[in-house]
């Protein structure tokens, strides 16, 4: 099967530099997911382009973004 190809050319920058890791406090485990699944987690959408935009325009290897405290998203440079 073959894989569905993404409008938002962001979103394919960003899955294809960058690794996502997603956790919230009832979990067990963190979750890596996609900046598409990512976007469901954060329903704010000043939230989204503040994170994107960071995303974009940083230098760093590592993002680290606690969410309202329930939410924390760790990010890593490819």
């Amino acid at each position: 099967m073959s894989a569905v190809k993404s409008k938002n050319r962001t979103h394919v920058f960003i899955n294809q530099n960058f690794i996502i890791q997603v956790m919230q406090p009832d979990w067990i485990k963190p979750r890596l997911t996609t900046a598409n699944k990512c976007i469901n987690y954060i329903k704010d959408e000043k939230l989204r382009e503040k994170l994107f935009k960071k995303l974009l325009e940083g230098k760093q290897q590592q993002y680290t973004m606690l969410i309202r405290n329930r939410l924390k998203i760790n990010i890593w440079s490819k």
